[in-house]
């Protein structure tokens, strides 16, 4: 019913939390997309750890900016409705 769209970038440190935040949620009808804007930490690690249907990360180098993660998020949205986080 509901896609989460959550642009990140060197976010490693608190990225973990805003995953769990989301998928603490118990329903098949979200689905969180995480789309990393080329980050040079440990973001893209942290978030491979985790195993989830709901969760869709995607990555891309170089950084073009939170507007196009947005995009990008939305692009991939399969639900019914967006909301950014």
């Amino acid at each position: 019913m509901i896609s989460i769209i959550l642009p990140t970038y060197n976010r490693g440190l608190k990225v973990l939390h805003a995953i769990r935040s989301v998928l603490s949620y118990s329903g098949d009808e979200i689905e969180l997309i995480v789309v990393d804007d080329g980050s040079t930490d440990d973001t893209v690690e942290k978030v491979s750890q985790i195993r989830d249907p709901r969760l869709r990360f995607f990555y891309y180098k170089p950084t073009k900016g939170v507007g196009f993660a947005r995009n990008l998020g939305i692009e991939k949205a399969s639900k019914r409705y967006i909301s950014f986080f």
